[in-house]
């Protein structure tokens, strides 16, 4: 099984534990939409696709059969939900000498890091990814830096 193609949307507010959104195409000729990214208490996971039953239980709509394909879908998605939480902090407009990071296991710690040392100079919680959140943060990031 070959992923052809990946999109994610990240879900910038911070209401429940829903992460964010992907699709995936499979071999260039089948594609699954609503993968929801879901943090869990041991981190994220993916919830596939899926539509209550008469029996009040939700239903997977298509899912992997095995690990490997399961591992496959989630190594993809992952990889592309991080690259737009990258994005989303690239919007923060800091000194070139350092950079953030944030952690996988909890995508709203970010920390600063000075790229030459690869030292922490800090690290921060952020409540969300919107645009509001992000300009605040940029805004603690300098007021921070300009004490160094």
């Amino acid at each position: 099984m070959k992923i052809s193609n990946v999109r994610v949307m990240v879900k910038p507010e911070k209401i429940s534990r829903l992460r964010g959104y992907a699709s995936v195409l499979v071999d260039d000729c089948l594609a699954i939409h609503e993968i929801r990214i879901i943090e869990g208490d041991r981190g994220l996971f993916l919830a596939m696709p899926s539509h209550k039953g008469t029996d009040g239980q939700y239903h997977d709509l298509v899912h992997p059969i095995n690990q490997e394909g399961r591992a496959t879908i989630e190594k993809e998605v992952f990889k592309s939900f991080y690259d737009e939480i990258y994005k989303l902090l690239e919007k923060i407009s800091i000194d070139s000498a350092y950079e953030l990071n944030f952690d996988v296991n909890n995508i709203f710690k970010i920390s600063l890091r000075n790229k030459d040392s690869m030292e922490v100079m800090n690290t921060y919680e952020l409540v969300d990814y919107t645009d509001a959140s992000l300009k605040k943060l940029e805004e603690t990031i300098k007021n921070d830096l300009s004490r160094i």
